[in-house]
């Protein structure tokens, strides 16, 4: 099977998956996933050092792949991604703490790391959803998206965030949101 632009990375990948505890069927889907973004990268005349968050999006879209979908392919993105950056293939993930609520999430970043010696990918998810449920709320009078925050509000964006999801994804997110 031809895999495109990221052919040379299957093997120290599928290891990679495999060390950190992820089932055989899981690398499967990876190494699918690796294939068809690979294939698409060279199509785009895509390299790999170009790999960003952004590039990923591009894919999701020229896909169509909407929904849960979408969501199953930002999750094999970001091992994929974490992979690639400690290989030092592709730059460190973008950062912008200029903002009040992105020092706020740079904090609690590094808290999940420093305090809580989550892995990566558990940080990179707690991190996102902080940033999505914040985002929603900043304004020019709350910065931070904290301002009269209530449990109205959680309860309103977790059954937004769950809707499509299964139960035990469901819990899944509402223990990203409670930390």
């Amino acid at each position: 099977m031809e895999l495109g632009r990221l052919g040379r990375f299957v093997e120290g990948y599928r290891v990679w998956l495999l060390e950190r505890g992820y089932s055989p069927g899981t690398v499967g889907h990876e190494l699918r996933f690796l294939g068809v973004l690979g294939r698409w990268m060279a199509a785009e005349d895509l390299v790999v050092g170009q790999l960003d968050g952004d590039v990923i999006a591009a894919f999701v879209e020229a896909h169509g792949v909407e929904g849960r979908f979408a969501a199953v392919i930002a999750r094999g993105s970001r091992s994929l991604m974490i992979y690639l950056r400690e290989l030092g293939v592709v730059g460190p993930e973008s950062r912008d703490p200029v903002t009040p609520l992105g020092e706020l999430i740079e904090e609690y970043r590094l808290w999940l790391i420093s305090e809580r010696g989550l892995a990566p990918l558990t940080v990179t998810r707690y991190v996102a959803l902080a940033t999505r449920f914040l985002g929603e709320r900043v304004s020019v009078v709350d910065e931070l998206g904290v301002r009269d925050l209530g449990g109205e509000h959680v309860a309103a964006f977790l059954l937004r965030e769950c809707e499509r999801l299964s139960v035990d994804s469901a819990k899944g997110k509402v223990g990203e949101l409670r930390s």
